[in-house]
């Protein structure tokens, strides 16, 4: 026994046994005619049933391709019926229509779920709000913050610290010298007290000056220029008139070579030979009288003396951006 071979097609007929056929078996015989015939019109239309449930969704969670279409409920159904995108756009502006005539915003600005029954609503805030900065000159509080500007930016953009500082950069070079009118160097600078201090802490200021005014340990440290008590003097940088000095040198205070007219007992006079003076008045007697006695010139200050040579002056902290 075995199966008739069928094949997917519908046959125009089925063979009818005559009684004069022959009793003949096997795929091909007369008897089994009848048989392949129905069992491959049987085959023909399972294939086509089977090709036609393939392009249908299941009911049970159909995944759907292409464009499915269906027929648009009516507005305001609220039931199980598939929803098309006629319907949803039909609800949405039905539903805005419906709650900008029935509820305005919150003027307080507070945040609060509308009245719509079928979309989510929230109330807008307003100026009158004090959680929000009006565009006209705000008042921020707290630490704004805001993008950086980029280096050179010259516009009404909002300058952040950052780019403050980036622009600053350079702006007061290392190695500048100040005078301050407080006790304590301000912020970036450093006393000029001859201090020796960090060559890596203070990077910017060592590449600057060196070691013009010490090396420090010679390592690890440089010094400062020590500028306390002292008058400052352009260097001469080859003028001439302060020649031979090296750049960062201190100098003694010192008088131009000079000359006075000195007026004489004897003659109540001003000037006169020297050695005539003195060969003519008793020496001992000048001494005596003039010689610890300044000299004071009619409508002058009587002269100060001390142990420096130097002008009327204040003094202020000498201070090296580093």
């Amino acid at each position: 026994m075995a199966n008739l071979p069928e094949s997917s097609t519908f046959d125009a007929g089925v063979y009818q046994i005559e009684t004069t056929d022959p009793v003949i078996g096997g795929p091909s015989g007369i008897t089994n005619a009848p048989l392949k015939s129905l069992a491959n019109r049987t085959k023909y239309l399972k294939d086509h049933v089977d090709a036609i449930e393939a392009a249908y969704a299941p009911k049970a969670s159909p995944a759907f391709t292409g464009t499915p279409t269906a027929p648009t409920a009516a507005q305001g159904t609220n039931t199980t019926q598939l929803a098309t995108t006629a319907f949803v756009n039909a609800e949405i502006a039905a539903d805005i229509a419906g709650s900008l005539a029935t509820a305005s915003p919150l003027m307080a600005g507070t945040a609060a779920v509308g009245t719509s029954t079928k979309l989510a609503r929230e109330d807008h805030r307003h100026p009158t709000d004090t959680t929000r900065a009006p565009l006209a000159s705000p008042a921020f509080t707290g630490t704004p913050t805001a993008p950086t500007p980029a280096a050179g930016n010259n516009s009404t953009q909002v300058a952040t610290t950052a780019f403050v500082r980036g622009e600053l950069t350079g702006v007061v070079p290392a190695g500048t010298v100040i005078y301050a009118a407080r006790n304590t160097a301000p912020t970036g600078y450093l006393k000029a007290n001859g201090a020796a201090v960090s060559r890596t802490t203070y990077a910017d200021l060592f590449a600057a000056i060196g070691t013009i005014f010490g090396s420090g340990d010679g390592v690890n440290t440089f010094n400062l220029p020590d500028l306390r008590g002292q008058f400052l003097r352009g260097w001469d940088d080859g003028r001439g008139i302060d020649a031979g000095r090296t750049f960062g040198s201190e100098q003694m205070d010192q008088f131009q070579a000079h000359g006075h007219e000195l007026h004489y007992e004897n003659t109540g006079a001003f000037g006169g030979s020297l050695n005539t003076t003195l060969n003519t008045t008793n020496l001992s007697g000048i001494m005596s009288n003039y010689a610890k006695q300044p000299i004071q010139l009619a409508g002058y200050d009587a002269p100060r003396f001390g142990n420096e040579t130097r002008p009327r002056n204040v003094a202020l902290l000498a201070c090296i951006k580093f």
